[in-house]
């Protein structure tokens, strides 16, 4: 039988205690006005997608097919389909639940259907921000975006829909406890200047000890093309809340992170007018349990404060408890703390640079800037 550990234990709050990104959605256009019909499956993903959509708009009807049309189609599958649609010899506008090869075979059979029948892919809400700091988004991104746009204010139909980040005035990001936030920060500026004509104010949310960490963050996010670089310490609760007041804000906030600042954004919106919402930026917790840049005793840390705010079931405080004993496994001395932390920022000011140089040419391309 195997024994539970205290690390097994770190692993399972990272990975089921966490807020999830609630910033993207569907586009909707001039083209979804008009659809009538809803074509799907009886798989649950198809479902999901459904209610989604219904809850964008409403369709007169809905033809159920008997079949998961969201998995990888056989050639049979796929005449099946062709031949049950063909039947129901459909008028107007609507819109398929379907894999990508349902849709492109019965474009090549019924060449009409481009005109009259929009699908939504399962994978309508992939993360592509992650896709892009991954490197596995297209070359040629920012030229298809700029003809859907062109093709969407010329009410040209568009055969795919899926989910856009949405627009926003303000970003607040960490600082350099989470490089890979500030990257994926840097690719969600550039988006919303691509798709939007917005240029987001950029707010850094710092510790007391301010200087380090605002020169390290400003060089990473200069190096990535942001502009105007804001910093406020977190404790600065008046000046962060005259910037996100009356604003559309975006949150982008670590995994390990994201309940406690989910918990703490709320608070604040129940005081203030403003729109809030979250871009979580999900980290490989190996790399930061092993990585010099980061201290293992704040990770733990990072972990728990997420766990405070969650409910209180046993299992919650019983994953407490293990990552009060890792935080009490990795705590040292003062003087060896304060020695680390000199190595600590060197080692983040080496990270930056490898990003920098991993990420500036990329997204200067990604983006043709």
């Amino acid at each position: 039988m195997c024994t539970v550990t205290a690390m097994d234990n770190v692993r399972k709050a990272y990975d089921e205690y966490h807020y999830s990104s609630d910033c993207f959605d569907f586009r909707t256009d001039a083209r979804l006005e008009k659809m009538i019909y809803l074509i799907k499956g009886t798989d649950e993903l198809s479902n999901k997608i459904a209610s989604e959509i219904r809850g964008k708009h409403s369709f007169y009807s809905t033809y159920t097919i008997a079949s998961d049309l969201c998995a990888a189609p056989t050639a049979e599958q796929i005449q099946d389909l062709i031949v049950h649609i063909q039947g129901l010899n459909l008028q107007g506008s609507g819109m398929l639940i379907a894999n990508k090869y349902y849709y492109s075979r019965l474009i090549e059979v019924s060449p009409s259907f481009i005109h009259t029948l929009a699908l939504i892919r399962p994978d309508y809400d992939t993360d592509y921000i992650q896709l892009m700091v991954d490197f596995n988004i297209g070359r040629h991104y920012a030229s298809r975006v700029k003809v859907l746009k062109e093709k969407n204010a010329a009410k040209v139909g568009v055969s795919n829909y899926y989910k856009n980040i949405m627009p926003f005035d303000v970003l607040v990001l960490p600082a350099v406890e989470s490089l890979r936030s500030l990257v994926s920060a840097a690719y969600i500026y550039q988006e919303i200047k691509l798709r939007y004509n917005i240029t987001p104010k950029v707010y850094v949310q710092c510790s007391v000890e301010v200087n380090a960490e605002k020169e390290l963050a400003e060089k990473l996010l200069s190096a990535l093309c942001v502009e105007d670089i804001n910093f406020i310490k977190y404790q600065d609760t008046q000046t962060l809340s005259e910037v996100v007041s009356n604003r559309r804000v975006l949150f982008v906030t670590p995994q390990r992170c994201s309940l406690k600042k989910y918990h703490d954004v709320e608070k604040m919106r129940k005081e203030l007018k403003f729109s809030p919402r979250f871009y979580v930026v999900k980290e490989n917790l190996d790399e930061l349990l092993s990585g010099s840049e980061y201290w293992k005793k704040q990770i733990f840390k990072d972990i728990c404060n997420s766990l405070n705010v969650a409910e209180q079931t046993e299992e919650v405080m019983s994953l407490r408890e293990s990552l009060e004993e890792k935080i009490k496994e990795e705590t040292v001395p003062l003087t060896e703390e304060l020695s680390k932390e000199k190595q600590q920022e060197e080692a983040i000011s080496c990270k930056i640079e490898e990003l920098i140089e991993k990420h500036h040419a990329y997204l200067k391309h990604l983006f043709k800037i």
